[in-house]
């Protein structure tokens, strides 16, 4: 699906495709470009994408920000994109509540 967001640089907009009813699970890693500061974090949330659904998946992160992900199941209506949010599972690491 096209970007349609007008604040969202066309450059980091990017189509995947991906195995429906399996879990899809993210994990992050960057770097702020200084070479000391460099962050990972591992297998922090899942969702499962259903059958011939779309999805757009937005991570928002800044320093001194907590790193944020959304998803939203997109659907055209009257030819206009309509976001629905997606309720993601928090994954738990071994050895935390």
């Amino acid at each position: 699906m096209p970007n349609d967001l007008g604040d969202v640089s066309k450059l980091t907009y990017a189509e995947v495709i991906v195995k429906a009813g399996a879990p899809l699970v993210f994990s992050a890693h960057w770097s702020n470009g200084d070479g000391f500061r460099y962050y990972k974090s591992w297998r922090f949330l899942s969702f499962t994408p259903a059958t011939g659904a779309d999805y757009e998946v937005v991570l928002t992160d800044d320093f001194k920000i907590p790193m944020r992900v959304s998803v939203a199941q997109l659907k055209v209506q009257d030819g206009k994109v309509e976001r629905t949010p997606v309720e993601m599972k928090p994954l738990q690491v071994c050895g935390t509540t």
